[in-house]
Order: C-alpha cells, then structure tokens, then sequence
C-alpha cells in the first residue's frame, strides 16, 4: 500500500510540477501523509538519511503552515520530491530483504520444536536423525 501512495503522489507531484500545495489541497494532503508514514518507516528501520528526507517533505507539505514560495520554486520541490518517492521504493525494498535474509540466518528450528541461534547445533539421537545421515 505504501508504495502504490508513493507511485501516486509522485506521478501527482510530476503533473503539477508548477503548482503550489496550498492551491491544490488533495496534492499536499496526500504528500504529507505519505512523508509522514515514510518518516516513520525511516525511523523504525534504522534509516537517517530517509528519515531527513521524508522530515523535510513533511514540512514542506504540511497543511497547517503553509511554506511561502513562489512557484518557480515549487517546481523544484514538487520534481525533487517526485524523485525522492520513486527512489525510496527500491531503497526499502532491499533494506527489508536484507533483514529477512539476516533473520534466517540467525535462527534455526529443528523438528523437535527448540530454537537454536547462529545455525549451530547437532542431530540428536532419534529416528529421524538416522534418516538423514543414511545409516
């Protein structure tokens, strides 16, 4: 759901690249929105960098203080922010897959039900452990 708001208010901000947030209200409404789940998404995942970028989106696009600029000016802001929702989508896709792939690593279930840390453990004694080692 995040990334098809990501996709929409970016093909937004791209069609009204001159057009300031506060003349458009739907415009800003869902980029703030947007930024403020993305700010927090930065922030539960250990991402600095997002978490100053979807900050600075969300002040911009706040709709209680509107920032004051000309609209040579919001054209920047709105390509900028345009680039910086299409990028995010790929950026958190690989930091999601990474920590799965570093959750796997770390945990190992064996069928008798105990949970072992670091993949480090030995075949116990049982009939299934004979199964496995072709004796």
């Amino acid at each position: 759901m995040f990334t098809i708001g990501r996709i929409v208010a970016a093909v937004m901000l791209l069609g009204a690249s001159d057009k300031n947030p506060s003349n458009h209200p739907t415009l800003g409404l869902i980029t703030f929105f947007i930024a403020l789940y993305g700010l927090w998404r930065a922030y539960k995942t250990g991402r600095k960098g997002w978490l100053a970028g979807f900050g600075m989106v969300a002040i911009l696009f706040n709709p209680f203080f509107q920032a004051p600029l000309n609209p040579s000016v919001w054209t920047f802001i709105n390509i900028g922010t345009a680039i910086l929702l299409i990028a995010s989508i790929g950026m958190f896709r690989v930091h999601i897959r990474r920590s799965k792939e570093k959750k796997r690593e770390r945990i190992t279930v064996l069928p008798s039900g105990e949970i072992l840390k670091d993949a480090e453990f030995e075949i116990k004694d049982d009939a299934n452990s004979k199964k496995i080692l072709g004796e």
